[in-house]
């Protein structure tokens, strides 16, 4: 079978999967929709106050790169049951190009990571969220907010590829812990001791949720958009290159 129709019939299997599980459908959308909720309700007249400007926009980008981070982990896990099961063993000896796997988790995540995009997107716009573009650069928004659910989705495949759930889900959580409190989503950089800020404003999840807060405007923040694709590219690339090694290392080598 050539690459492009096993990479689409192996993501059509997996978005099957998914849809089924109801653990991932919390995680990816309902934990996120009510974090959004959280965040809104309680710091959103804070963080305007702090000269955030208008907190929905911030919040918004924010929890929507958290809920595709959260999906990617509880993908992840799967990939580390589906090892210990010996699916992954039974699928690797289909007679399908090497890198129809791989591919086909890159392009189910980003289809993923739109729909719970588009979800919680409107939850915002129930809270207050407007758009000012029109549907380009809202489509704009969503699509870099999947990119970098694919990018988060590399880091933890190549982490579950060769660790238990448990490690999986201890790494993840500190780095998803760090991102989630200082980014400019959260506050403003200017909010921030002066040693931390240049990490705030560096990190790939703030220059991403400018990108998108500018997106949400009608606008487009070029700098902040350059740099939220370099480093999604970037991540993808090397975390990619890393979980197919270990994909193969651990699953291949008993081919």
């Amino acid at each position: 079978m050539a690459l492009a129709p096993a990479v689409a019939a192996l993501a059509g299997a997996l978005l099957r999967s998914w849809s089924r599980n109801a653990p991932m459908a919390v995680q990816a959308v309902v934990f996120p929709a009510f974090l959004l909720f959280v965040f809104d309700t309680v710091l959103g007249a804070t963080v305007s106050r702090m000269g955030g400007g208008d907190s929905i926009e911030g919040t918004a980008a924010l929890i929507a790169l958290v809920s595709v981070m959260q999906g990617s982990l509880v993908a992840a896990v799967f990939v580390t049951r589906d090892r210990d099961s010996g699916l992954l063993d039974r699928q690797w000896t289909l007679p399908l190009p090497r890198g129809a796997y791989l591919g086909s988790r890159v392009l189910a995540e980003f289809l993923r990571g739109l729909a719970s995009t588009v979800v919680l997107l409107l939850v915002a716009v129930a809270l207050g969220l407007r758009f000012g573009g029109g549907p380009v650069p809202l489509i704009a928004a969503v699509t870099l907010a999947a990119g970098f659910g694919v990018a988060c989705s590399m880091f933890v495949l190549a982490l579950s590829a060769r660790t238990d759930e448990k490690t999986v889900l201890m790494v993840f959580g500190a780095v998803f812990l760090l991102a989630l409190f200082f980014n400019t989503g959260f506050a403003p950089a200017d909010a921030y001791p002066g040693w931390l800020r240049p990490v705030v404003e560096h990190q790939p999840m703030s220059p991403a949720i400018e990108a998108m807060r500018a997106f949400f405007r009608g606008e487009v923040d070029g700098a902040a958009t350059a740099t939220a694709v370099a480093w999604c590219a970037g991540l993808i690339l090397i975390f990619g290159w890393w979980a197919n090694r270990s994909l193969a290392s651990v699953i291949g080598a008993r081919r």
